[in-house]
């Protein structure tokens, strides 16, 4: 089949060079299957109209677009009109519906593959709007809908949807790097500058309220105060970066806090290799990238309570999942990767690559199209 995989919201054209591309993992999986693959990126500062290039096995385009904050506005004949699927990341973004007309005007099927229907905004106000005009549930309660957690799975039914798949995001085992036990971690720590005695403890994600990085200030200054080996490096930038800093200062823990805004994706392994754990605060966390790969890198993950590391992670076996702060802070301080870690690996090998999602989601394709074809 001809498939594509497109995501409704504005995108850096660098963004590969940091984060492992959901789009590009899975489109990988299904053309190792056999099937003629396509990427879309929109890109509003792209220096020209279109880029075209192959890489895997597929071709990425990179659109220039309009867009409205992080919602992306593209010109639609500078979308390929000869597809069977447009695998469709579309969450709450608003050109869905512009989307699914023109799908279905060129009788292509269009695929909803989301994460949340609604706004995680840290402002009520914000949240309030954006759910108003952005609302797509009466979309993804007409046509075929793949979501991310059994969670959205069971909201959107509540909600009358009626033909709703549960598919996890996956790893992309060509990006990640898989000789990594041949490197010895007190040299990686070298590297990064740490003594073979620290502990560390890694912190990635955007610096917006919904990681709650301030958060993270706090319960590392409690680790610390319990044991002043530990080191806490942060990976992130965004809205809220001054005000951690300025909380790292205020709070006396510069000498032992590294910001690290961008780190380049071959190298982010190098980080969750030498942390004793790892920590996520979101409690919206929708699946959790980086919770996948830093158990892939056999790291200890101790995490709250949220519908992503709740699929992902066997609670205690695999990871520890955290009903409070006082809770993860006392599974932090007792970590032991070297426990933990194989299990968490194996856990992510078995259940979470993009070539067992992409077998789910080509059944669903197939599915949908033939029941179309016979109804027809």
């Amino acid at each position: 089949m001809k498939l594509a995989v497109i995501s409704l919201n504005t995108e850096s054209k660098n963004l590969s060079q940091y984060y492992n591309s959901q789009a590009e993992g899975l489109a990988k999986a299904l053309a190792a299957m056999g099937h003629e693959m396509t990427v879309y990126h929109l890109i509003p500062d792209l220096g020209v109209k279109q880029e075209r290039i192959r890489t895997g096995g597929v071709q990425i385009v990179y659109i220039r677009c309009r867009h409205i904050g992080k919602h992306a506005l593209p010109d639609l004949s500078m979308m390929d009109a000869d597809k069977d699927c447009y695998i469709t990341a579309s969450d709450n973004y608003l050109f869905l519906g512009t989307f699914y007309k023109w799908c279905r005007r060129h009788r292509i099927l269009c695929l909803p593959y989301i994460g949340v229907i609604n706004s995680n905004n840290s402002s009520p106000v914000k949240r309030k709007i954006v759910d108003i005009f952005c609302n797509n549930v009466k979309y993804y309660k007409r046509m075929p809908t793949v979501v991310k957690t059994p969670a959205l799975e069971a909201r959107l039914k509540q909600k009358g949807a009626k033909q709703v798949f549960c598919v996890p995001v996956g790893l992309d085992l060509e990006r990640l790097r898989q000789d990594y036990k041949e490197y010895c971690v007190e040299d990686l720590k070298k590297k990064w500058n740490y003594a073979d005695t620290d502990r560390i403890v890694l912190f990635v994600g955007r610096m917006t309220a919904e990681k709650q990085p301030g958060k993270m200030i706090d319960i590392f200054e409690c680790m610390f105060e319990n044991n002043p080996a530990y080191r806490l490096m942060m990976v992130g930038q965004g809205e809220l970066l001054e005000t951690v800093r300025n909380k790292i200062d205020a709070q006396s823990l510069k000498h032992v806090v590294t910001i690290c805004e961008q780190v380049p994706n071959d190298r982010m392994w190098e980080l969750y290799r030498i942390a004793d754990c790892y920590i996520n605060l979101n409690t919206h966390e929708i699946f959790g990238m980086a919770i996948l790969e830093a158990m892939y890198y056999e790291n200890a993950v101790v995490a709250l309570r949220a519908p992503g590391p709740e699929l992902i992670i066997e609670n205690g076996v695999s990871g520890q999942i955290c009903d409070s702060e006082d809770e993860l802070i006392q599974k932090a301080l007792e970590a032991d990767k070297h426990t933990i870690g194989a299990a968490a690996h194996c856990h992510v090998m078995e259940r979470f690559l993009w070539e067992c999602m992409a077998k789910n989601i080509e059944t669903i394709i197939c599915n949908t199209i033939e029941q179309k074809r016979s109804r027809n």
